[in-house]
This record gives C-alpha cells, structure tokens and sequence, in this order.
C-alpha cells in the first residue's frame, strides 16, 4: 500500500483531470460504463464522493444524505465542491479511526476509504477522459496497488459469484513489482501476493493489467498466456456495482 498522502494527491489530481474532461462534455456516451454519458458519469463520482465524505466524518451509514441529483449546467462545479470537502474532509480525519464499509474488511478505518477514492476517482477519470478523447495514463505504482485494492477488497466481498474449479490465476506487472496468485475454487477465491506458476499468467504493464481487470479494455491489451479463460472466470467473479 501506500501513503495516504500519496493516496489524497492521486484523488485531487485525477479529480480536477475528471472535471477538466468533462466541462462543456457532458453528452458523449461513456463507452467503458454502458448506459452513462460523461454527465452521468460526473454525476455517480460526485455522490460517491459525497457518501464518503459523511462517513469519514463520523456518519453512520443510516444517517447519510443522499443528495438529488445536480441541474446539468451546475453538475461539474457541484463535483469540484464535492471533491474539495471530501479531500479536506480526509486530510483532517483520524485515519485511523474505525468506519463502516461494504467490504469484508477486518477492521475498517478512514484510511480504508482514502485509498477507495483514490482509485475511484482514478478509473472515472480514465473513462471520462476516454469519452472525450485520449486518456492519461495511470501511474505504473498507484496501478499497481490498484490490482491489490481489487483482488483483496472487491474479489472477496461476493462469494457466491466465486465460480471455480481449482484453476489458478497467475497476475504479473511487468514494469513494478507487484505479482499475486489467484487460487480460484468453488465459492472461495483466495489470494496471496507471490511469484507461482497458474494454469494462467496474465501479463503486462500494470496500467494495462489493472485496466483490463476493470474492464476498461480487452485482455488483448495484455499477455494472457495458458488457459485463455481463466481471465473471464477472474472477473466474472468480482461485483464491480
């Protein structure tokens, strides 16, 4: 993992890109999130942003303020307000302190949640700027430690989209450190950080590799050598909603 102050400069960072890309776009369809155009797009991040403000702040989940949805002239302004209280919000909690989550996570705190919004913060700005033109890429570190986030946070958080048969998955960076080993059984996929061979290996720079596991580009994108549909089984099992 990494600091949470390297985390809070990636979400203000990839934040303000999300809000440039989108300002004066908000129309054109977001490709990599069926259904949504940018605005819809800038819409979800925002009251993302939103929740996790309040629970860092002490809010429990029952107590939160869902708020409506913003007029569209004003939806990029209402994010950049979002984004700010959140990432003052943060830097001046406890990270330490225990918060709810959604997921199967042993002891939860505040920094818990730094690390999600950066990474959230990260893939939405990827698919709006890929909405609009040429996405940035993702630091190779910080993609690196966004494999970590989904195989240790996402993957274990819904068991019964665990369909295995023993397969193993081997995940390999090629450009930082960063390897796991995916074992993939019937209702419980379990994950360990190692160099071990897998009936696949799934290959390549870590922007690209955390990418395709979110479904932001084909596999193609990377090297996927042995059993060619163990990548579909790997993401098939984590619940990305």
């Amino acid at each position: 993992m990494l600091s949470n102050e390297v985390y809070l400069d990636f979400l203000e960072k990839d934040g303000g890109a999300l809000a440039a890309a989108a300002r004066g776009n908000l129309d054109p369809p977001v490709e990599t999130c069926p259904g949504w155009s940018v605005g819809d797009l800038v819409d979800h991040t925002g009251k993302v942003h939103r929740f996790w403000a309040q629970i860092a702040a002490g809010a429990d989940r029952s107590s939160v303020v869902r708020e409506s949805a913003p007029d569209p002239e004003r939806v990029v302004e209402w994010f950049e307000e979002g984004l700010a209280h959140l990432t003052t919000t943060l830097r001046s909690a406890d990270p330490d302190r225990s918060i709810w989550t959604w997921a199967p996570v042993e002891h939860p705190t505040v920094a818990w949640i730094i690390r999600r919004m950066a990474h959230e913060t990260a893939i939405h700005r990827w698919d709006a700027q890929a909405a609009v033109g040429h996405p940035d890429p993702i630091d190779a570190g910080f993609a690196a430690d966004g494999i970590d986030e989904l195989l240790f946070v996402f993957l274990p958080a819904e068991p019964q989209l665990h369909k295995g048969d023993g397969r193993r998955a081997h995940i390999h960076c090629t450009d930082v450190e960063g390897e796991w080993l995916v074992q993939m059984q019937e209702g419980a996929f379990t994950v360990v950080r190692e160099h071990s061979k897998g009936d696949a290996a799934i290959r390549g720079p870590a922007a690209d590799v955390l990418l395709a596991l979110w479904e932001r580009v084909p596999f193609s994108n990377v090297e996927v050598l042995g059993d060619e549909s163990v990548p579909g089984a790997l993401i098939a099992a984590i619940d990305r909603t």
